[in-house]
């Protein structure tokens, strides 16, 4: 005997698996893994190497500009 009561459920069992997924899993895992996570294919490095493709500066990195005394 099937059961049918499970049926109307079956098109909307796809979207809520890849909500879970991207809302929930994927961000755990990139906070697990960290640096790791954004490893790269010496290939591809070398093709950000040979031209200058890098990520934005974060907050930390950028200096601030101190301002100036008015006279």
């Amino acid at each position: 005997m099937p059961l049918m009561p499970f049926r109307p459920i079956r098109p909307i069992k796809p979207i809520i698996d890849a909500t879970v997924v991207r809302m929930f899993l994927v961000p755990a895992t990139m906070t697990l893994l960290g640096r790791r996570a954004w490893w790269a294919p010496p290939s591809l490095r070398r093709i950000h190497e040979r031209y200058g493709l890098r990520e934005a500066p974060s907050a930390d990195e950028v200096p601030v500009r101190q301002a100036r005394p008015s006279p």
